[in-house]
Order: structure tokens, then C-alpha cells, then sequence
């Protein structure tokens, strides 16, 4: 019997030896049972191996739980999608859910119709969703400022619900205030009105008139700045053409009648007063007395010919001429008469004296017309006496309406021009603005054609040529209520259905200070609830 290793004992037989383990030795059955293992290292070896395997299996266990995670996330995504692709093809649904975030191309919605458009919502909703077409690169959205002009969102309310809406936004202020803050603001330039060398034209510094649609004067010689007016364009409804100016000032009167002459008003709506609260608000633009005194402002002559006093307005007809006085040191040789009349045309002369009877040969026969280097000239006799013989002649070609010689202004169309004048009360008043566009015609005509889009309201149905002057103190706050009053109400007689938002947002586009408040806007609304009122109650039963 020997010790070996300490680990096992051996004792030798005939013809072998048979060993025995110590302890916590066990024999190893592969090597013919003569060598010995320890135990307690394999049980060590089979717990490690045991605890590395289910660390394996957690694992694998976590990894799989992650990628079904992501698995049903980008499910219920893609189902998302599908929906808000389903939604986007109903008109006024579009921007709506959207996570509050306007849309920035399409500013404004639809008026609330909450109950139809919900229900709308929940069907399509709850359909299946299809299958997501192949994704297409989105276009780049063009940031809203520079696409202000084509951002003209339709708001149509039918007239037989007006009542109504009118009422419920009457009851939420903070919506209306949201509506009207959703306008955009255009982006033009007023480079040419903030010369530092115009400041003593403008009533006030921060309101001019945009470069695009500023009213330009005929430019006098060598005077670059001498056709600016602060003033505006605007293009109403059928046909319909607008003035905004801000009220003259004396520096700037013969430019407010240079404007009112070269521009060929016939209507002038002054939304001012002279004085207001002891300040000057306008200068008077017209004589003081009917048949008085007329007033003259350098080239022009105003004549008060008419004026009628009304609850809301005073309304005044003006007569115009514009003329100069030249004193000939001799007369006209032969080969100068052609200079004669290019220096009446070219001046607009209103009236010629000749005192000589034989200065009588430089005029056409009566009734006739004769060329002078290109220039017609046509020739009337109006009146003969004792002492003196009267003529009218004018240029056919030319539309100026220029009298020469004694005028009889019942005889001839060629008298000065006359224009309407109506000067409303401030405040502006529903009524008030319902009856200055009733008197001076301005309601449309109802033989418009059905407009599907809303900005064929301002095409030409039926041409009117004549052109309406617009003032008030800084030529935008009233003006601009003014004019979006008209052009509202011609879309009330056009059609049965209204968009005061459209109306509001295309005038803010010609001067952003048109209707500056929440209040204005507000009003709007309820003039054409009170004017269908007023044309419900007119029609014959």
C-alpha cells in the first residue's frame, strides 16, 4: 500500500493494484479508476457553468423584449400615418389636427362647424388603415412671409348661418382675437416714402404707402420726389377701384387735387373731421359757401355748387377746373400757330382771351375741326353780341375737358369736372356706412356669376370706369374699415355666403394698418347682419 499525492492510497494485489480516494477525492472511472478528482472543485465548475448559462438566456430574454417594443411602436406609427393621409383629403380638416401647430402655408381654417367635421373625424378614424404608399421626399414649404400675397384662405359663411356664427364668436372673444391675429402680414417695401426729404408730407412717420401700389403724380422737371402723394390703390369689387389717402395738409393740398384730377375721381369719401378735439385732423379742400367764393389752390379752381346735410353725412358737389392765365406779348406769326396751340394743350390752358378780332384767325371754323402740326382742334361758336363773340374748342383726342372762352356749361359736356363729396360723422356706424354706400351707389350689381373661388369677387363683371377717393386723418384706420365695408357687402349682394376674413386679409395686404383692431374686425360681422336685416325687411311680401 503507498500514498501517492497525498490524495489517494493504492494497495498492490496480485497482478494489479486497487486504490481508494482520501477524503472528498473520488476516482476518475476515465483513467481506469487509478487517479483521483477533488469534488468540490467539479460541483464549483457545474454551479458556474449553470449561473453563465441563465445569464445567457436573460439576455437573450431583454434583447427579444426590446425588439418587440419596437416592433409594435412602429406599428401603431405607421397606423397614425395612414390616418392623417385619410384625414388630409377632406376639405377644412387639413391643419386642424395637427398637434396645434398651424400649417404655415394655409393660415386660417374653415368657420367652425364643429359638429359635421368631428363626425367626420371619428369615421374615418375608425376605419382600417391601408397600406402607406412608398414615402416621396416632401417640397421645401416656403416660409409664409414670402408668399403673402398667395395666402388668401376662404372663410364662406352662408348668409342663413351668418346670424349664428355671429353671435357665437360675439360670446368668445379670445377666438376672434386668434382669427384676427392669423392674418398675415405682408411684406412690402415703403422705400420711397421714407425719404428723409418727404417728412413734411406725412401726417404720420410710421404709416406710408407701400412702392407697389403708391399713387403716383405726374413728375414735374427736375423734381425726382414731386410724384409722391401719400396715398394708396386698392382694387375693390366688380370692377370697383379705390383711393386711401391720408388727409391733406396745407403743404399738401394742390398735390391732394393734383391726385383727385390726374387720378379722374368722381367720388370722395372724407371719413374725417376738420377738427377734432381741438386738433387738425384735415384742411379744408372746398369753399365755405354754396355759389361763393370759389377755392384755388395753385392750378386748380373748387367750386361749391351743391350741398345737402344728412343724419350721418353731409354731402357736397364739387366743380373742378384747372387752367393757367398766360398773357401772349405779341401775336402768333404765321409760322408760330402751331407753337400757339402745343402751348394750350401742353398746359392744359382753361381759357383763352383774344383781343383782336383779327387774332380770330388762328381758331377753326365753327363747328369744324383743323390740324395744327398734329394737334386737332375743334371749334364751336357758343355765343355772339354786341361786344364780344364766345367759343368752345377742345382736342377730340383728348379726354382733359378743357374750356376755352366763356363757357356755357349747359351746352357743351366739356365744363370742368364735378365731383360727389360725402363727409361722414366719426365714429364710423354700421348705419351710417349702409347709407353713404346706398346714396352714392355703390350697391353691386346682382348679375355676377356664382364664384366657386373666392378671389374672383374682384374680376371685372360689369366695368364701372369711375374711380373713389378715400380719406381719413392718417389715411389707413378708417379708410381701411371704409373700404372693407364696401367691398363686404358687394360680396352680400353678389352671392347667398360672405368672407369678412378674406375681405380684412386682402385689404391688409394693400396697407397692413387697415383695419387695425380686434373691434373693427368685429364690427365687420355684425354690418352684414345688420344690412341682410335691413334688405330682408325691404323685400316686397
Amino acid at each position: 500500500m503507498y500514498d501517492v499525492d497525498r490524495c489517494h492510497i493504492c494497495v498492490n494485489l496480485i497482478g494489479g493494484h486497487t486504490c481508494l480516494c482520501n477524503d472528498t477525492y473520488t476516482l476518475d472511472v476515465k483513467n481506469n479508476n487509478e487517479t483521483c478528482t477533488d469534488g468540490t472543485t467539479a460541483d464549483m465548475a457545474g454551479i458556474i457553468g449553470m449561473a453563465v448559462g441563465l445569464a445567457i438566456l436573460l439576455i437573450l430574454a431583454v434583447i427579444a423584449l426590446v425588439v418587440i417594443c419596437i416592433l409594435l411602436r412602429k406599428r401603431k406609427k405607421d397606423k397614425l400615418m395612414s390616418t392623417k393621409d385619410n384625414l388630409s383629403v377632406i376639405p377644412g380638416i387639413s391643419g386642424i389636427h395637427n398637434e396645434g401647430k398651424e400649417d404655415p402655408v394655409n393660415v386660417a381654417t374653415d368657420p367652425p362647424s364643429v359638429t359635421v367635421e368631428v363626425e367626420k373625424v371619428n369615421t374615418i378614424a375608425a376605419q382600417k388603415p391601408k397600406p402607406k404608399p412608398k414615402a416621396k421626399p416632401e417640397p421645401e414649404i416656403p416660409n409664409e412671409e414670402e408668399i403673402y400675397v398667395n395666402t388668401f384662405n376662404n372663410r364662406f359663411i352662408p348668409i342663413n348661418q351668418l346670424k349664428q356664427y355671429v353671435k357665437d364668436i360675439e360670446a368668445n372673444d379670445q377666438s376672434v382675437l386668434e382669427d384676427f391675429k392669423s392674418i398675415p402680414k405682408p411684406k412690402a417695401e415703403t422705400k420711397f416714402a421714407s425719404d428723409p426729404a418727404l417728412k413734411s408730407k406725412q401726417r404720420f412717420a410710421n404709416i406710408l404707402p407701400y412702392d407697389h401700389n403708391r399713387v403716383k403724380l405726374e413728375k414735374f422737371e427736375d423734381q425726382p420726389l414731386s410724384d409722391y402723394i401719400n396715398a394708396s390703390h386698392v382694387q375693390g369689387t366688380n370692377g370697383r377701384k379705390y383711393i386711401a389717402s391720408q388727409g391733406p395738409k396745407k403743404k399738401t393740398l394742390t398735390d391732394f387735387w393734383r391726385m383727385i384730377w390726374e387720378q379722374k375721381v368722381e367720388r370722395i369719401a372724407m371719413l374725417t373731421n376738420l377738427v377734432e378735439n381741438g386738433a387738425i385732423k384735415c384742411v379744408r379742400y372746398w369753399p365755405k359757401e354754396v355759389n361763393g367764393d370759389p377755392l384755388k389752390s395753385e392750378r386748380f379752381t373748387v367750386k361749391l355748387l351743391k350741398e345737402d346735410v344728412w343724419p350721418d353725412f353731409t354731402r357736397r358737389q364739387l366743380e373742378v377746373s384747372k387752367g393757367r392765365h398766360f398773357v401772349a406779348t405779341q401775336w402768333p406769326l404765321e409760322d408760330t400757330v402751331v407753337d400757339f396751340w402745343r402751348l394750350v394743350n401742353d398746359h392744359d390752358v382753361q381759357h383763352i382771351v383774344l383781343l383782336e378780332e383779327l387774332s380770330m384767325k388762328i381758331l377753326p371754323e365753327s363747328g369744324k375741326t383743323e390740324n395744327f402740326g398734329g394737334i386737332e382742334v375743334y371749334c364751336k361758336e357758343t355765343e355772339q353780341n354786341d361786344t364780344l363773340v364766345s367759343y368752345t374748342v377742345h382736342f377730340p383726342e383728348d379726354t382733359a375737358e378743357v374750356v376755352y372762352m366763356n363757357t356755357n356749361t349747359e351746352e357743351t359736356s366739356f365744363t370742368g369736372e364735378t365731383i360727389n363729396v360725402v363727409m361722414l360723422k366719426t365714429p364710423l356706424t354700421n348705419q351710417s356706412i349702409i347709407d353713404v354706400r346706398s346714396k352714392l351707389g355703390f350697391n353691386a350689381s346682382s348679375t355676377s356669376t356664382n364664384c366657386t373661388v373666392v378671389c374672383t369677387y374682384v374680376n371685372i363683371v360689369t366695368p364701372v370706369q369711375w374711380l373713389t377717393l378715400h380719406h381719413c386723418r392718417d389715411g389707413a384706420k378708417l379708410c381701411g374699415l371704409f373700404i372693407a365695408a364696401l367691398n363686404i357687402l358687394d360680396m352680400v349682394d353678389a352671392e347667398n355666403e360672405v368672407d369678412v376674413f378674406y375681405g380684412v386679409q386682402q385689404i391688409k395686404v394693400v396697407r397692413p394698418e387697415f383695419v387695425q383692431s380686434q373691434e373693427q374686425f368685429l364690427q365687420l360681422y355684425d354690418l352684414v347682419k345688420t344690412y341682410l336685416k335691413q334688405k330682408n325687411h325691404s323685400k316686397p311680401n
